[in-house]
């Protein structure tokens, strides 16, 4: 990163990211374009809140700005929090107003997200999505609203990848295989299990891998990088400059990579964590690695394996004339 960036993270409702993006990108575009700052929002899969906007102090400030006005509502710098709420179907009306007018007023006022239930849906939740503090003068407007015709049933914190759980990696042995594509019937147990050990990094994360594309891995990185663990990626040079790559936004941030200058390929798919940890295998950082291809991670902290790896990542990274 510049020395006179900075990132900022906006918490946003993701059914309202589009608001934000355009009709094919052409808002967040124009945003980034008049503000010189890089806007990194989440793809839909991720279900994320967390939306990045990169550059100068005034830059981000200004950007910020013109996405609330595409938004029509406040962003938040808080994590949101997603509250459901039992509303008799009588009095959606109410809520809604002529034309969605009201329902928008209310969203904009609270800086919040309203999901109302499908028409032909017998259920009487109403999904609210937002800041605490919004969430809070929303229902009471709400109740003031219906009268009181309303009940909080549940309210959970938005699951972000920045609060995946890290994992002890250095007090006991460990061994595990983990394979993709997911064992049939599953949901995303074995991936989850590898962004795990990727979180649980506490100082360093060297990354030799030949493609990074896959959004929600770059997003681990990238958590690990603004919390202060040292981060440093040896990548290929020909994939680097393919559509969806993530290795010009490390770089942008600031993160240190090097990249082969050779006709051959930097073909390695490995990473240590705290010099303690080995992630390893066939597997590439994208997504279609994840879901279609046959492919394997070992994690081991086995300190044979990690001290080879670990010597041939310092090799790599000291060669100045294969790697730059």
């Amino acid at each position: 990163m510049a020395a006179n960036h900075v990132q900022q993270i906006a918490y946003v409702p993701p059914r309202s990211h589009p608001k934000i993006i355009g009709k094919g990108g052409a808002t967040v575009k124009a945003i980034q374009t008049d503000c010189n700052v890089r806007i990194k929002i989440p793809n839909r899969e991720e279900n994320s809140p967390q939306i990045v906007i990169i550059g100068a102090r005034d830059c981000v400030d200004k950007a910020w700005k013109q996405m609330e006005q595409a938004l029509g509502a406040k962003m938040s710098h808080e994590e949101l929090v997603v509250t459901k709420l039992d509303i008799p179907k009588n009095q959606y009306g109410a809520i809604i107003g002529q034309g969605g007018s009201t329902l928008r007023d209310l969203e904009s006022k609270s800086g919040c997200s309203i999901q109302m239930p499908p028409r032909d849906d017998p259920s009487n939740i109403v999904e609210v999505e937002g800041p605490q503090g919004g969430i809070d003068s929303l229902v009471l407007e709400l109740t003031k609203m219906l009268h009181g015709q309303l009940k909080i049933v549940g309210a959970t914190q938005h699951v972000s990848q920045s609060v995946i759980q890290k994992l002890d990696i250095s007090s006991k042995p460990i061994n595990e295989a983990i394979f993709f594509p997911e064992p049939s019937g599953s949901t995303t147990a074995n991936f989850d299990r590898f962004l795990q050990y990727l979180r649980s990094a506490k100082q360093s994360i060297d990354i030799c891998v030949f493609t990074i594309t896959d959004d929600r891995i770059s997003n681990i990185i990238e958590d690990l990088f603004r919390e202060g663990i040292k981060v440093r990626i040896i990548t290929d040079n020909d994939t680097s400059l393919q559509e969806g790559s993530d290795i010009q936004k490390f770089k942008d941030v600031g993160m240190p990579v090097k990249m082969d200058k050779s006709q051959a390929h930097m073909h390695h798919k490995f990473a240590i964590l705290d010099g303690t940890l080995l992630v390893n295998g066939s597997f590439n950082w994208t997504r279609q690695a994840s879901l279609l291809n046959n492919e394997n991670v070992m994690v081991t902290n086995n300190q044979d394996f990690v001290s080879a790896f670990k010597t041939e990542f310092e090799r790599m990274w000291k060669d100045n004339s294969r790697f730059i």
